[in-house]
């Protein structure tokens, strides 16, 4: 009898779950701008390239979810094209089969949950590559199958999912180039996190980091030359040709538009809109599960955040996982940035402290976000400290888990000022939701674990922390997301 390895299991039992979210599951268009997703790969499909502020939604789409007469523009039209270009040919050939407009939406959907299983399968080689452990590796796609929003995403047809999956690969070539060294693999990072940047702008940030990170160390280390910085450049080529035509033509720059009436910064500035708006708490809970109500051609989505005990199961695991990762740095001599432990120790004690500050000021409703917040400032500010170690030292598992620490808090500093820019766009808060950080999300959890590896009792949290990712989201669907979804028109 041939013995299945775990992890293969758990693909199939992935893909089997995405595709019963999105072929029986969740009613059509109830996934975030997901009839305009349609309706970008359906022009595209039929070889008209839709124009931005001009071009409208999908006409079967649009009297397949809307029931009323209002015939809105695009707005997904400000997103770069590349993953709705990838499913144009599909596009192509269910029209010539003359496909009716949810037969379509069913098949891209499939490919959502395809994406979703191909990103794990790059998880799971990245943390196993990382930490030499096979149960990592396991425990590493266990996590986002059992993650509610991340399972949703997985069922739908939207590019964050394909963002998800260009992040994992980058994830994993980026391990490969530090455990070989090999410009090949720098560059097929690169590569990977160009394509997130043509899928979605928020991966152009990554991409500018990743690429100072490598002309950087590669300068120092006197590796850089002439043929690796011309391939750097092609790679780069395309992202600088979209973004630069729709700032230049469109005034869109990253998908922020810059609107002559927005609200002042001096009236409400950066820190207190931070402070006073629960950006942190609304991000960090829509990780927990979200439900998306269409009623009509002016979208509405209904948030579903699960209270009480249930949403603190949930942040417990969190803060687990974060904790344990937090506790393996402070306990490592190899995140030292000098021999001498006093320095050291000043160190770790003035970044908690400053991690006890911001969390306190940005988490201004539930206390687990703040820890939470506390734990992921904690360990950027101690990266950040560390980083100098890159250009002294090869240590392949620390250079990874300082690189994606730093990188995950650059981020994270974005996407803030990010919802600040929309809120004196729009004179509201909008948009607040986790999938921006999809495209690093593989990085960051796969460096959570890489510390952990590290922890004396790894394996009770790993099983604590995915016993509880299970139940909650078992409890969710039971509970909340099943009930809501019955209640709505289906396939």
């Amino acid at each position: 009898m041939i013995a299945v390895q775990p992890h293969r299991l758990l693909y199939v039992f992935a893909f089997i779950k995405f595709l019963v979210l999105g072929l029986l599951i969740i009613p059509p268009w109830s996934g975030p701008d997901e009839i305009g997703h349609y309706s970008y790969i359906s022009d595209l499909g039929k070889g008209t390239f839709p124009g931005f502020k001009t071009s409208k939604m999908d006409p079967e789409a649009r009297s397949s979810a809307w029931k009323n007469e209002q015939d809105p523009l695009n707005w997904i039209l400000a997103h770069p094209p590349l993953y709705h270009a990838a499913l144009a040919p599909l596009s192509f050939v269910l029209d010539q089969a003359n496909s009716s407009v949810l037969v379509k939406l069913k098949w891209y959907r499939s490919v959502s949950a395809l994406l979703a299983v191909i990103a794990l399968m790059f998880i799971f080689g990245a943390t196993r590559a990382i930490t030499g452990s096979y149960s990592a590796g396991v425990f590493a796609i266990s996590v986002p199958t059992f993650t509610p929003m991340l399972a949703t995403t997985a069922g739908l047809a939207n590019h964050d999912i394909a963002i998800f999956s260009l992040g994992a690969a980058g994830t994993y070539f980026f391990v490969r180039a530090l455990n070989t060294t090999q410009e090949k693999f720098q560059l097929l990072t690169l590569l990977m996190f160009a394509l997130t940047s043509l899928t979605k702008a928020t991966g152009v940030p990554i991409l500018v980091g990743f690429t100072l990170l490598f002309l950087v160390v590669n300068a120092f280390r006197k590796s850089l030359n002439f043929r690796y910085a011309g391939m750097v450049a092609l790679i780069w080529l395309p992202v600088v040709g979209w973004h630069a035509y729709m700032a230049i033509f469109h005034d869109l720059v990253l998908v922020i538009y810059r609107d002559q009436n927005m609200i002042s910064a001096e009236k409400v500035s950066f820190l207190s809109f931070l402070h006073n708006v629960p950006v942190t708490e609304t991000v960090i809970s829509t990780f927990s599960g979200f439900i998306w109500v269409v009623r009509d051609s002016s979208v509405s989505a209904v948030t579903s955040f699960p209270n009480g005990n249930l949403l603190i199961l949930f942040m417990l695991a969190i803060i687990a996982l974060l904790g344990a990762a937090a506790w393996s740095v402070v306990a490592s001599k190899r995140w030292w940035v000098s021999d001498n432990a006093v320095v050291s120790g000043s160190l770790f004690a003035g970044a908690a402290l400053c991690s006890v500050a911001i969390g306190i000021y940005t988490a201004t409703q539930m206390p687990y976000t703040a820890i939470i917040i506390g734990l992921v400032v904690f360990l950027g500010l101690v990266s950040f400290a560390s980083s100098y170690r890159l250009l002294i030292e090869r240590n392949a598992s620390l250079e990874f888990s300082v690189v994606a620490f730093a990188a995950t808090t650059c981020t994270l500093i974005l996407l803030m000022h990010t919802f600040y820019t929309i809120y004196l766009d729009r004179g509201r808060a909008g948009a607040l939701h986790g999938r921006y950080i999809y495209m690093i999300a593989p990085l960051f959890l796969a460096a959570l674990i890489n510390e952990i590896e590290k922890f004396p009792f790894r394996k009770i949290v790993y099983f604590c922390v995915l016993a509880g990712f299970v139940l909650f989201d078992s409890i969710y669907w039971v509970r909340f997301a099943l009930p809501i979804y019955r209640s709505i028109d289906n396939f």
